[in-house]
């Protein structure tokens, strides 16, 4: 995948207000599992995973196993447009 392909697929997974509010619960809460960051945003749990699979796959959040639990964080490697995007949610 080239360069562009990685800025359309970032741009892409940021041009979704659900996934914006993930981005914001996440923000707030440090890490969560799916069932809460559904409940937090109001939305359906399979919503909630598709948006969270597209957000992933951009490498702009990323999950932690924990035994039978998946839990979400924002992404440890975020480039400096995430960050400005995070400081603007």
């Amino acid at each position: 995948m080239n360069n562009l392909q990685k800025l359309e697929i970032f741009n892409k997974s940021l041009a979704n207000s659900k996934r914006l509010q993930i981005l914001i619960f996440l923000k707030k809460n440090g890490s969560a599992v799916v069932n809460e960051i559904a409940d937090g945003i109001h939305l359906k749990l399979k919503s909630t995973s598709k948006h969270l699979q597209i957000l992933e796959r951009a490498n702009v959040i990323q999950r932690k196993k924990k035994g039978l639990f998946v839990y979400y964080t924002l992404s440890a490697k975020k480039g400096p447009i995430l960050e400005n995007i995070l400081k603007l949610l």
